[in-house]
């Protein structure tokens, strides 16, 4: 509907837009020299004493991302694991944060090479589950209703075809 189409739009919107962020981003850091930071490139922009107005942004996206992201953990966990025990979302929420906690506090960012990599990994797994999941719902709506409702010879033979197709 229209809800599923203004969020398409908006996806677009927002992916087009972080991809100029990271351009200019990486245009200033060469600019600024190795090794590079957010500091370094407020620095070389010119911002002088309002460079601290670009650090605290940073460190809210930084923020709510993380909040974000444990809480995907912690409905996913909950949810995955469920019985024994398992189901209780704010445990999961809190192992997610002590597992993510320590990861925050590196003092360098390359260390989480191999993280970044597995992670996207996973972001591309959950895309083709979710595409896969979108483009067979309907024939497992069909698969569900298991053909009833039809009768005759013309019912009975699609209610085949759609069996097999399941």
């Amino acid at each position: 509907g229209c809800g599923s189409g203004l969020g398409v739009v908006l996806l677009l919107t927002f992916g087009c837009m972080r991809v100029v962020d990271q351009y200019l981003l990486a245009s200033l850091a060469r600019r600024a020299g190795r090794p590079s930071s957010f500091r370094a490139v407020c620095d070389d922009s010119g911002l002088g004493a309002q460079a601290w107005i670009v650090d605290f942004a940073n460190v809210l996206v930084s923020v709510g991302t993380c909040i974000a992201y444990i809480m995907v953990a912690g409905d996913t966990l909950s949810r995955v694991v469920g019985g024994g025990g398992g189901g209780n979302r704010a445990v999961w929420i809190v192992f997610a944060a002590m597992v993510v906690a320590p990861l925050s506090c590196l003092r360098r960012l390359d260390a989480l090479a191999f993280t970044s990599g597995l992670a996207m990994v996973c972001v591309a797994y959950i895309t083709c589950v979710i595409v896969a999941t979108a483009l067979g719902a309907g024939r497992d709506d069909a698969c569900a209703a298991g053909g009833e409702g039809e009768e005759g010879e013309e019912g009975e033979e699609e209610a085949e075809e759609e069996a097999g197709a399941c």
